[in-house]
């Protein structure tokens, strides 16, 4: 009681205080803020696929796991549009490493319990690398570069190179030796670091019009030789993601001189991402990000590593070298010597609501304690850390004179459950609702811009009153810290609202000081209870397959019969605006006319005097369409041929298909020879004309394909004894020819 009176007199004395932090939105000035809500993927929500190769349809004579990944790359590189590489569950087994340069491609599998992908590639390899590539050209930029300003002043360029930069492009602005605070990178690995990645809006004369603000003020009026500002171009690679699969590092245990190749190795990429994935062992990095943005890593686990000494081995997440407005967030982190790291000019990142455990290092060589969320120095600024649990949080000086930590890094209602906080060489940096169990320690190189840093944390998961180890004194930082042992009302600085991901078992905010007198703050987060109950991995929005449809109903009729023709829809959105049906006769027009009672049904009943087919077009909700026919042959007409069949005599020189044996008893073997690359879809029905089996569905090259049907349905089903009639759909043509199937 006695502690509650307390509380009720401080907040009676600050309340003007209180009203203006709330009017203000947050502790934390806007001059030591970042626009950290822009961080992760460009465009937030589900995506879905355009086309879908599956690496099992790979041709015969792709017989390896390397060849048939290659052989889905290739297709998906040549096909237009945004594409899935399908891996069905399965253990895969690859001697090198897959390197993406195209991008609008997906890796998809069927979870990670399910499609494991095993690495025995050279230990320098990466297992993934996502690569654009940098233009040669450096130009310069003459006028001071300033924080929250969105325009960059350059040199004059070449006449010969004035078409270099346009609106769209991404560049990265660094500087060039330039001292910063008294930080002076001279070593070639890191050059060009110190900068940030970006995106051309507008282009007037030599002003460029920016995505995105400018994230810290660089001032050259008082430049030394040698000490310029500059920017180049970045081709990226764009809209890569690898979802839902194990990555494994097989490579057998041999000597590591210093090796620097990670699991997945993002450079120049734009709006890439990982979701769902298990990540388990990896030489140095599990996950590295090197000139780059909006990358997301998300509900993925990241375990264990082939060696755990100094040098760059034993990581999680790594993001450097200019890297921006990524977010690495939900993810769960084990055995590792530094979890989660960002260093070397990276800013405008996000982790958060992250979880690491079973911290590990053999730097000095013996097992020894590190921690598991590193700022790493070279000058890494304007990054935010919220809601993470961990067991130790550092801003390292771990590389002598190159070791200075940038400002605006800001810690929000993180939890280090076993040790310190260690902030060493790192300026303006923001501390607020923190919960560390033994102390925060800050060496005589760093300065507190917000400093609230919460309190205690003891063995009972609750908070001791007094947050101890004060690192301003005064009467009025006493009254306040008073209060923010109870209270703190920031919640967020990269949510608006509460995650999708966090369910109804956990408060928002998760874990700190609570928001109001008594409230009751969950301490625990998403990541830590999937541990706890072995689910590893999460990925909510996975890339939708392609929108898929089927007409089902009689392919036979009598005149004027009424067949009922149902629409089944697969894939795509979920969500259609529309559905229109068309006719066509196929003996006295050659167009379709629209059927406009029919608009928005999914079944309906039609019949003619002669053979017609049906069209049925639907428009997703994205604005995308699809069409699907059926053709209906009516007895006693006058056209007995119905539509162009695969042994008619115009069609020999140009395509060919041979099904053997007809009948059959077991298999049968359907031969395709293609003589253009287009698009193919082979599918069986049955005499009601309902859809069976697909057995081809995608993009194809010119040759030679065989496929095989074993007399059963999707399900697996045996087929009753009967006739089947196969429709090959390929480069805007249907042919059909029929099978006979018999037990």
């Amino acid at each position: 009681m006695k502690k509650h009176v307390l509380i009720f007199l401080v907040i009676s004395i600050i309340h003007p205080l209180m009203s203006q932090v709330l009017y203000n939105d947050g502790h934390i000035s806007l001059e030591n803020q970042e626009d950290w809500h822009k961080a992760g993927l460009i465009e937030k929500g589900v995506r879905v696929a355009d086309n879908l190769f599956n690496v099992q349809d790979a041709p015969a004579d792709f017989q390896t796991d390397d060849e048939k990944i290659e052989w889905a790359i290739s297709q998906a590189n040549k096909s237009p549009g945004f594409d899935i590489i399908y891996l069905p569950g399965g253990v895969y087994t690859f001697n090198k490493g897959i390197k993406i340069t195209q991008g609008d491609i997906v890796f998809q599998g069927d979870g990670a319990d399910k499609t494991i992908l095993k690495f025995y590639n050279d230990q320098k390899e990466n297992c993934f690398l996502i690569s654009g590539y940098s233009s040669d050209l450096d130009i310069r930029i003459k006028s001071p570069v300033v924080k929250g300003e969105k325009q960059l002043q350059i040199e004059s360029i070449a006449v010969t190179n004035a078409d270099i930069l346009k609106p769209g492009d991404w560049i990265n602005f660094y500087e060039a030796f330039f001292p910063v605070e008294g930080y002076k990178e001279t070593s070639n690995n890191y050059y060009k670091s110190i900068g940030q990645v970006n995106q051309i809006i507008q282009v007037d004369g030599n002003t460029l019009e920016l995505k995105d603000r400018v994230s810290r003020t660089n001032d050259i009026s008082s430049n030394n030789s040698g000490e310029y500002l500059s920017l180049f171009k970045i081709v990226p690679v764009e809209n890569v993601g690898i979802e839902d699969l194990t990555v494994q590092r097989a490579t057998p245990f041999g000597t590591l001189d210093y090796l620097e190749s990670s699991n997945f190795y993002f450079i120049y990429a734009i709006n890439c991402w990982l979701k769902g994935i298990e990540s388990d062992l990896t030489i140095c990095h599990h996950a590295e990000v090197v000139f780059s943005s909006h990358i997301e890593i998300s509900g993925c686990y990241f375990h264990e590593a082939r060696r755990y000494a100094g040098g760059g081995y034993g990581y999680g997440v790594n993001l450097k070298r200019s890297t921006t407005n990524c977010l690495i967030e939900n993810n769960i982190f084990r055995k590792l010597r530094h979890a989660m790291v960002i260093q070397a000019g990276a800013n405008c990142n996000v982790f958060t609501y992250n979880y690491s455990y079973d911290q590990y290092s053999t730097e000095y060589g013996f097992k020894t304690t590190d921690s598991d969320l590193t700022i790493h120095g070279r000058y890494p600024f304007g990054n935010l850390f919220e809601q993470n649990h961990v067991e130790e949080i550092e801003c390292d000086d771990s590389h002598q004179d190159k070791n200075n930590n940038g400002p605006y890094n800001t810690f929000l209602r993180n939890v280090a459950r076993d040790r310190k906080m260690s902030i060493k060489d790192t300026e303006k940096i923001n501390l607020l609702g923190n919960v560390i169990k033994d102390g925060i320690s800050i060496d005589s190189k760093s300065s507190v811009a917000t400093d609230l840093f919460g309190k205690f944390f003891n063995d009972e998961d609750e908070y001791d009153l007094w947050p101890g180890y004060p690192h301003i004194y005064s009467f009025y930082w006493i009254f306040n810290q008073i209060i923010e042992a109870f209270f703190l009302y920031d919640v967020s600085y990269y949510y608006s609202k509460r995650p999708e991901f966090l369910t109804a078992d956990f408060t928002f905010p998760s874990l700190g000081p609570a928001l109001v007198l008594d409230e009751k703050i969950s301490q625990n987060i998403p990541a830590r209870n999937r541990k706890d109950l072995d689910l590893k991995t999460y990925n909510s929005t996975p890339v939708k397959p392609p929108l898929k449809l089927s007409l089902n109903g009689p392919r036979y009729l009598s005149i004027l019969q009424l067949g009922t023709y149902s629409l089944d829809i697969s894939g795509g959105s979920g969500n259609y605006k529309a559905i229109y049906w068309y006719y066509r006769s196929d003996l006295k027009i050659n167009h379709w006319l629209e059927l406009p009672k029919f608009r928005g049904r999914m079944v309906v009943r039609y019949g003619d005097k002669s053979d017609f087919s049906l069209r049925c077009k639907v428009i997703q909700s994205n604005g995308k369409t699809k069409t699907v026919e059926i053709s209906i042959k009516v007895s006693n007409s006058n056209n007995e041929s119905g539509s162009v069949s695969l042994s008619d005599e115009s069609e020999k020189n140009i395509f060919k298909a041979i099904s053997y044996p007809n009948p059959f008893n077991s298999d049968m073997s359907l031969q395709l020879n293609l003589p253009e690359e287009s698009s193919l879809q082979v599918d069986i029905f049955n005499p009601l004309g309902q859809q069976v089996r697909s057995l081809a569905s995608g993009y194809y090259s010119a040759g030679l394909y065989k496929f095989t049907w074993n007399g059963r349905d999707e399900n697996r089903n045996t087929l009753n004894s009967g006739a089947y009639f196969i429709i090959i759909k390929y480069k805007d043509q249907i042919y059909r020819t029929k099978t006979l199937l018999l037990k």
